[in-house]
């Protein structure tokens, strides 16, 4: 492989776009940031690809274009693609429990200040509601933090 048959392979250049271009990846051999399995010289690789994301002024948009589009191989946006997985679950965790506390403040709030008034553990509160404590904590955040505002 030449310098410009690499040069066309690295992630910024095949994809063009105007944040691409400002990419750390660019000044970088493509292959550092595909590192082929677990070997010494691939965690190598994925350490110095990570180093040069940690740097990188577009790790953010690099990130966010990786997770939209399913990137799941390679470094991106500092992140490996195991890691970007796990990422990905954790950000669709956490809009189920956004949606679910969405859902009691817009729709069963009166039901739940009935539960919290009768005294009600929040494993009750969940189990009478058909959710989790986590939701059952964050409706109780969410109601806080108005009373707060209420207040200010």
């Amino acid at each position: 492989m030449n310098a410009t048959t690499r040069r066309a392979t690295k992630p910024a250049a095949l994809l063009g776009d105007d944040w691409r271009t400002r990419a750390g990846c660019t000044r970088n051999e493509a292959e550092l940031f595909f590192p082929i399995g677990g070997s010494k010289t691939a965690r190598s690789q994925t350490k110095k690809a990570k180093q040069i994301c940690a740097g990188c002024p577009v790790r953010t948009e690099c990130l966010e274009w990786a997770l939209e589009n399913r990137q799941d191989e390679g470094v991106l946006g500092g992140l490996t693609e195991d890691e970007r997985r796990a990422l990905h679950r954790r950000r669709r965790r956490f809009a189920f429990q956004r949606k679910a506390c969405q859902h009691i403040l817009t729709n069963r709030l009166e039901e739940f200040l009935e539960l919290r008034a009768r005294g009600l553990e929040l494993l009750e509160i969940a189990t009478e509601l058909g959710t989790n404590v986590q939701t059952v904590n964050n409706v109780i955040e969410q109601l806080d933090a108005r009373q707060e505002v209420d207040a200010a």
